[in-house]
């Protein structure tokens, strides 16, 4: 190879590095364009909490969604309007983040009878609280029926494919019979029981009669994807409404709501506050002097 040739071939390489460059980078500002779309469409404006005033409207909100979802694509998916139902009210009811709901499984979600009434009790990771890493959030079926009875629903539809899929012969609702059996019965249904009580409570819905989906945990982006196509919300905004409905609906202070949202201080739990004026207005008015 003479120097032309040797100088022509440099050329060339270089030519195909800038070009390969060129399209590099034109492929980055494409995808953080569609990013930066993204993310403006996956947030509510925090201030969109005050527009709820009570449990009320968000049951209206969740109603409005659950006729979109109805009239959508995705009911050929047995379940899946469903679990998005659950989603929302996990989210609302626990006021936890994503992350940490995302990872119920079956044997999370016990009902409890206590002196004061029936509450739920669903067991989260604490995902940024050193101190606590486990957190158990109490739900009074009573005040909050509206929306428990969309878990529940869920619930008792897992139970349901678990149960058929696991072992057809001692299906979950035998539990009433357990005292009757033998106990090589016992054992079996207590393996059973173990099974079903180790698996995610979300499940994915990407193929319609697959019997391995129903084992597979619905991923992060799953959660995210449910919110942003039919609730037009992040997550986090779930979060945000919770605390705050628990301030001016509830009349919790701030450092119920600190522990009720796993935080470490009670300066991270000031951010998701909105107090309500109207709330101010009527203590001012209803307070005797004396």
């Amino acid at each position: 190879m003479n120097d032309v040739e040797r100088d022509n071939y440099k050329l060339e390489k270089s030519i195909k590095k800038m070009d390969k460059l060129t399209r590099h980078t034109d492929k980055y500002k494409k995808y953080n364009k569609k990013k930066k779309a993204y993310h403006s469409k996956q947030y509510k404006p925090l201030d969109m909490v005050e527009e709820y005033k009570a449990p009320s409207d968000v049951k209206v909100w969740l109603d409005e969604v659950t006729i979109r979802m109805e009239a959508s694509d995705i009911t050929k998916y047995p379940g899946m309007i469903l679990r998005n139902q659950a989603i929302f009210c996990m989210a609302y009811l626990t006021g936890a983040r994503v992350g940490e709901y995302s990872q119920i499984k079956m044997r999370d979600i016990r009902i409890v009878r206590t002196h004061r009434g029936e509450f739920m009790n669903i067991k989260l990771p604490n995902l940024k609280n050193p101190d606590k890493h486990i957190k158990h959030t109490l739900i009074a079926l009573h005040n909050e029926e509206p929306f428990v009875k969309y878990i529940i629903k869920y619930y008792k539809f897992r139970m349901n494919e678990l149960g058929i899929k696991l072992n057809p012969k001692y299906i979950i609702n035998r539990i009433k019979y357990y005292a009757i059996l033998d106990e090589s019965k016992k054992n079996k249904l207590k393996s059973v029981i173990k099974k079903i009580g180790d698996e995610p409570f979300f499940r994915s819905y990407k193929s319609v009669n697959s019997i391995s989906q129903i084992y597979k945990p619905l991923g992060l982006r799953g959660f995210n994807y449910a919110f942003i196509k039919f609730f037009d919300c992040n997550p986090h905004f779930i979060r945000h409404l919770r605390a705050t409905m628990l301030l001016n609906v509830y009349g919790f202070d701030v450092k119920q709501i600190q522990v009720f949202l796993g935080h470490k201080r009670v300066t991270s739990s000031e951010p998701y506050l909105k107090l309500d004026t109207s709330g101010i207005e009527t203590k001012l008015i209803s307070t005797e002097l004396h």
